[in-house]
């Protein structure tokens, strides 16, 4: 992995799911292919668990690739999770949004990012609302 890919890391065990994993674990049947993240278009990969090995990663956004990855072998609860949890990193690297900035400007310039993602990619997101 590159040195400024953005891991999320599973160090405890995702709750427990009645949903089967996907067992080829990087089926894309109605999963989205590309997101658009506000002016760029990220490339969404499901990969397979061999693909993220070692990482103790279950998902990754780098933004110099304008890549988004998911293991797809993931629960479907653990796979929505990962899911926004990777496009949240892609809004914080578009929108450039900044630590420093004080709590109440950060989450408003977050939650508009995220309605602008939303709003333009439906079938990503009724795809994401499909794992509740």
């Amino acid at each position: 992995m590159k040195a400024n890919q953005t891991n999320h890391l599973k160090k405890t065990a995702s709750k427990a799911s009645s949903d089967r994993p996907d067992p080829q674990g990087s089926s894309t049947r109605g999963k989205p292919k590309r997101l658009k993240v506000l002016n760029l278009t990220f490339t969404v990969l499901f990969l397979n668990d061999a693909q993220m090995a070692g990482t103790g990663a279950v998902g990754y956004c780098d933004p110099e690739t304008q890549t988004i990855g998911l293991v797809g072998s993931q629960s479907t609860d653990l796979m929505q999770d990962t899911f926004l949890h990777e496009v949240f990193h892609a809004i914080v690297h578009v929108m450039d949004l900044k630590e420093t900035e004080t709590e109440e400007n950060y989450v408003r310039r977050l939650v508009t990012g995220l309605c602008t993602v939303w709003n333009n990619n439906p079938a990503a997101f009724k795809s994401w609302s499909g794992l509740v």
